[in-house]
């Protein structure tokens, strides 16, 4: 430190040197910083590689194995930090009681004005980190017996859902009699499919190719034989032939 004589006698002045020291440790205490919080990073990032291979590693051993990470809304859910922030309020079941999944996705970065984010958040937490909380966080060992009970009982629900859904569908569910029609006042005058239908989805098609085929099959059946034309069955190819003829009926 230098010390210079002032303009008044008896007090001394600091200078530049003592600036220039303070200057330097300050520079070496960010540089400091900066180097603690790097290694901090480092960690994390480790903390983090160790346990989502801890966690796939439980799976496999679970017959449930991953290998893509969920995402919402085309962003990946970081595991690690969902894990860390349920746990760090008690876990799955307390989250859900006091229903903290929006303060929850807020932490792991997502937005509570996605459509549904805390419900996928909390069925994400449920699929993938709930059994391996009960192991890790609260110590639970489950039985072998409890493992086959679930396992039986996913099955069996998967079993009834696939056994409820008709091989065919059902469309006389859409069918009503002209009794009902009549008793609830609905009209009776409806269209009767025929198998000239395609013929004139065709013809009022507005792709050429669907016209020159339909009007080519009309040319062929309206020639004598054993498929003949019959226009009683379909009156409106009447009106799409002179249409594209161009004779319209106003």
């Amino acid at each position: 430190m230098t010390i210079t004589e002032t303009n008044q006698p008896g007090l001394p002045q600091l200078t530049n040197g003592d600036d220039n020291s303070k200057s330097n440790a300050t520079s070496k205490s960010e540089k400091i910083t900066t180097k603690g919080n790097e290694v901090k990073s480092g960690d994390e990032e480790r903390v983090k590689r160790d346990f989502v291979k801890d966690l796939q590693n439980f799976h496999e051993s679970k017959g449930t194995p991953f290998s893509r990470f969920p995402k919402i809304s085309g962003k990946e859910v970081d595991l690690y930090k969902l894990y860390t922030e349920v746990t760090s309020r008690g876990g799955w079941l307390k989250v859900n009681q006091r229903n903290d999944w929006d303060e929850v996705l807020e932490e792991v970065g997502f937005s509570n004005f996605i459509v549904n984010a805390p419900v996928a958040i909390k069925y994400i937490y449920l699929r993938y980190l709930d059994r391996y909380e009960k192991l890790h966080f609260h110590g639970e060992e489950p039985e072998r017996a409890d493992d086959e009970e679930d396992e039986n009982r996913h099955k069996r629900w998967n079993a009834r859902l696939l056994h409820n859904v008709p091989a065919n569908y059902n469309y006389h569910q859409h069918t009503i009699s002209d009794s009902q029609r009549t008793q609830h006042k609905l009209s009776t005058d409806l269209y009767k499919n025929s198998e000239y239908d395609k013929l004139f989805l065709s013809l009022i098609s507005p792709l050429p190719n669907e016209q020159d085929f339909a009007i080519n099959v009309c040319t062929l059946m309206s020639n004598e034989g054993k498929h003949t034309l019959k226009i009683d069955r379909c009156p409106k190819l009447i009106d799409i032939l002179l249409a594209h003829a161009g004779l319209f009926q106003h």
